[in-house]
């Protein structure tokens, strides 16, 4: 299997306590995320670099290679605050050389829940595009599904 992305923390708040954390979490990198990142690279015309990633959350039970935009996510959350979490290509990174091996890492993305609750959700997925007409690049498994009530929020 293949891994492009770790989120390296992510966290769910609520009541400003820490609820749940993980460390460390690999993706799996999908096939549509390959084509995206090789098109990228050789053929600009087709998959040219984007303003902004995006990363959100979903209820598949699987993650598979072969899931891709739009049908790999039809059980992302639609209400009470959710949306995809915008990351900028020009500045939402910092790319660095750490231990021989060179890495981007992002900004810190907050999820909050308002007016509601959202979920069970039980993946995070990063994508080129804000509505489901882009590439679905990786998708990383939470361990458990999680329900998000109003004034939570989840960082990565």
């Amino acid at each position: 299997m293949k891994h492009l992305l770790t989120i390296l923390e992510a966290k769910h708040i609520r009541d400003n306590k820490v609820i749940w954390k993980a460390n460390n979490l690999k993706n799996t990198m999908h096939l549509q995320g390959d084509l995206f990142c090789l098109s990228s690279l050789f053929q600009t015309v087709t998959a040219s670099s984007p303003t902004f990633y995006y990363l959100g959350f979903d209820n598949r039970d699987t993650i598979s290679v072969s899931d891709s935009m739009p049908s790999g996510l039809l059980n992302e959350p639609t209400t009470h605050g959710y949306s995809r979490q915008p990351v900028s290509s020009a500045s939402g990174f910092t790319v660095e050389l750490v231990s021989g091996i060179y890495r981007a890492t992002s900004i810190v993305v907050s999820f909050s829940a308002s007016g509601g609750s959202w979920g069970p959700v039980k993946n995070v997925f990063l994508t080129n595009r804000i509505d489901n007409n882009g590439y679905l690049i990786s998708s990383v498994a939470l361990g458990s599904a999680v329900t998000f009530n109003d004034g939570d929020s989840f960082t990565l």
